[in-house]
């Protein structure tokens, strides 16, 4: 499983530089409107189940564009685990390096990788768990734009701690982007 999500990561990365930099080259960017030099403010929740239980995130992105649709920015997120009979909190940060492709003029996909840390604690049954450690969150979502500056996003995600494999899990997250000029 690590194996691979390494090798998932590594061909996402290497095809949105590949792609980018092809297209940067040889076409001009038939789209109105660009995000060439802008950046994206963005708030989300995330419903993130792990194995060791469930859990409501919410958080933050900021994004800055580098070019026509590579983009490099942070990320935060934290809340609540738990249900009646067990609590606990999880919260995670990083770098967030990403890519757009856009499929219409109000839909795009973006994917790409979050890299940082973070770490929880949860208890149940007077048994207590704690860790934490390096992130690897790769996603995928789609994109609707719903304003003439805002975007409204619905991912998945692989949330992948290599050194804890209790908070490893799949996330279905939403979010609301803001474009910034």
């Amino acid at each position: 499983m690590k194996n691979s999500m390494w090798i998932i990561t590594a061909v996402l990365l290497v095809l949105s530089i590949g792609i980018n930099a092809q297209e940067n080259w040889t076409t001009k960017y038939i789209y109105p409107e660009s995000y060439n030099s802008q950046s994206k403010s963005s708030v989300g929740l995330k419903y993130f189940s792990a194995s060791i239980g469930n859990a409501i995130l919410y958080g933050w992105r900021h994004v800055n564009y580098n070019s026509e649709k590579f983009f490099v920015g942070g990320t935060g997120y934290t809340g609540q685990m738990g249900d009646i009979s067990a609590t606990g909190t999880f919260s995670y940060g990083g770098l967030v390096l990403g890519y757009d492709k856009r499929l219409g003029n109000r839909v795009h996909a973006d994917y790409g990788v979050v890299a940082g840390g973070g770490g929880g604690k949860y208890t149940e049954a007077g048994t207590t768990t704690s860790g934490g450690g390096i992130i690897l969150e790769p996603w995928f979502g789609l994109n609707w734009r719903i304003g003439k500056t805002t975007d409204f996003n619905c991912a998945a995600t692989y949330l992948y701690m290599p050194n804890n494999d209790k908070f490893t899990g799949y996330t279905v997250a939403l979010r609301f982007d803001f474009a910034l000029q």
